[in-house]
């Protein structure tokens, strides 16, 4: 079974650094009980990927014609003139700190790497002067803090941006959170999205780690970009996607390991809401307990005015409130995207098109639907990144997954690279989107009779990196 999946990993370099580093972390002595992890899986993984190294330059180069998903670990040259082609320099610090971070490997694999490991840092080294992207910067000063090559941290620091009380790494301006006063009290709005949210979160988790493992720079400036960083967690505590989520938690991780309020940690924090004045929630957070997710709810249709938090103690703590809204007129709607250092006309991504919707059988227990999408912001790049169709459909109806799977592979659709079934939702994934349209197919069966359906169901479409 192992050789198997190491096969399907080892079909994209960066994938398979990414699960060697992933597995190593989690191959904990006092876990083997409910999670064995074979020591040579790891080995094989290192070995394969050191030997896709360019043993001339240490590069690690993507392979002629391959494209890459990530719009952040492109060429910059092939934005505006190919597809997205992957980088040599964010690729080869990517794996650089996969093959530093995956270490007590044996056999093969430690004869390979020390070599792989040292050319590639090289190679970086090399590079500094031709790299200007900040968050190729980033990483790759990061990854050579790890090496012995001394890293470029005063570089990187001149790319720095600030915004109101935090420091952050980005290829333009994010703004800070919206907030507005009333009767000389600030309060804070709902987080807008923006479209370079998971560019700079990413880039600023680099820079953080390279900060850290560098020990340069001053205390005040690290806990800057750890509060910048916080205030892009979204509703549900994560970020804009999973690999900028990953990055942020792994150098909010290293943060805590160097900072000195861990071994002091007791916070009691006080909740109050104007529109309940006999509601309040406490919540205390010790050195035992304090990755415990601590949770109090409003009382209900008791929901405007203000919620005033009041802490105190020692230590760190995010406080978050979330809610949810059914939003039926326009003027509530969330502000489409504008951009923002431009002439600040709404943008538009991705054009979503019903091609055709048809419903027959006894009863109407038959559903046909054809869509079509395109990647309409060519001033950006001429294509997306890994792009994904979610279509909802109404409830009862199943769509088999056996059939999905045989409908990408008859490539009917090129660029289709999985389709799937969850629940009530279709989802068509794509390797790239361009400026043509690319349509899809499927039909639903509907298993179950459902009484009072909703004629509302969603469909969208996004950068799966950059949502």
């Amino acid at each position: 079974m192992f050789n198997r999946v190491i096969k399907i990993f080892f079909l994209i370099c960066r994938l398979t650094a990414f699960v060697a580093k992933i597995i190593h972390e989690a191959n904990f002595g006092e876990w083997e009980r409910d999670l064995f992890i074979p020591r040579d899986l790891i080995n094989k993984m290192v070995v394969y990927i050191c030997s896709r190294q360019n043993s001339t330059t240490g590069a690690f180069e993507p392979l002629p014609g391959d494209i890459t998903y990530d719009r952040k670990m492109t060429s910059i040259n092939s934005l505006l003139n190919d597809k997205l082609r992957a980088d040599p320099v964010p690729l080869t610090a990517y794996i650089l700190i996969a093959l530093y971070e995956a270490s007590d490997v044996s056999g093969d694999a430690a004869f390979a790497v020390a070599p792989a490991k040292r050319k590639a840092a090289d190679f970086l080294y090399n590079r500094i002067d031709n790299v200007t992207e900040p968050f190729q910067y980033a990483i790759m000063t990061y990854a050579l803090s790890l090496s012995p090559k001394p890293a470029p941290f005063d570089k990187l620091w001149k790319m720095r941006r600030n915004e109101s009380d935090g420091i952050y790494f980005a290829d333009k301006r994010v703004y800070s959170n919206p907030s507005d006063f009333l009767n000389t009290v600030r309060y804070l709005k709902p987080r807008q999205e923006l479209m370079n949210d998971a560019y700079s979160v990413q880039a600023t988790a680099y820079a953080l780690m390279a900060h850290i493992q560098s020990n340069q720079g001053l205390k005040y400036q690290r806990e800057m970009m750890m509060a910048w960083l916080n205030e892009m967690r979204n509703s549900i505590g994560g970020f804009a996607s999973t690999q900028d989520t990953i990055l942020a938690m792994e150098s909010m991780l290293k943060f805590t390991q160097k900072d000195p309020h861990r071994n002091e940690f007791k916070i009691e924090t006080m909740m109050k809401s104007t529109a309940s004045p006999n509601w309040q929630a406490i919540f205390t957070l010790l050195k035992e307990d304090y990755i415990r997710l601590s949770t109090a709810s409003l009382p209900p249709n008791k929901v405007f005015g203000f919620v005033s938090p009041n802490s105190q103690g020692t230590g760190r703590a995010l406080l978050q409130l979330t809610t949810t809204v059914n939003v039926e007129f326009q003027w509530l709607l969330k502000t489409p995207q504008k951009d923002i250092e431009g002439d600040g006309e709404v943008i538009k991504f991705f054009d979503l098109i019903v091609d055709n919707l048809w419903f027959g059988g006894r009863n109407d227990s038959i559903m046909e639907m054809t869509s079509c999408v395109s990647w309409v912001y060519q001033t950006k790049s001429l294509t997306s990144g890994l792009a994904v169709l979610e279509v909802d459909i109404p409830t009862g109806y199943v769509v088999m997954n056996d059939t999905l799977r045989d409908y990408v592979r008859s490539r009917m659709v090129p660029n289709l690279k999985r389709a799937e079934f969850y629940e009530r939702k279709v989802v068509f994934y794509f390797d790239y989107l361009d400026g043509s349209k690319t349509c899809v197919f499927f039909r639903a069966d509907r298993w179950h009779p459902v009484a009072n359906a909703t004629i509302q169901h969603r469909m969208r479409v996004y950068d799966y990196y950059e949502p």
